[in-house]
């Protein structure tokens, strides 16, 4: 007979971010924001889509960015630093918005 599970812990639906990996020799010399600066980063989730989300960076080199991003857990949405292209970042100011992306 077929035991039946009549409980079991949710699962987050939510979509997760795809990052690649940054090689740590890129990030030497990176330089520290002395407070956090609201940016708009650009980032490519599991099921193919690419959206523009409110973030704060930390730190960057020439080619890449530190940021913090909300990121969606097991039973809450909390946050995460990340490094991304710098070509995926802009600074976010009063009178900017999050820019339409195509998904693709």
């Amino acid at each position: 007979m077929e035991e039946k599970k009549f409980w079991g812990p949710p699962r987050s639906r939510a979509l997760k971010p795809v990052v690649d990996p940054v090689d740590p020799a890129a990030l030497v010399g990176a330089t520290k924001a002395p407070e956090p600066l609201p940016v708009f980063v650009v980032l490519d989730y599991d099921n193919g889509e690419t959206h523009e989300i409110a973030g704060f960076a930390y730190g960057w080199t020439r080619a890449h960015v530190l940021v913090s991003v909300p990121w969606p857990m097991e039973y809450y949405e909390g946050r995460k630093e990340i490094w991304v292209e710098a070509s995926r970042v802009r600074r976010r100011t009063n009178r900017t918005r999050p820019a339409v992306v195509n998904a693709s």
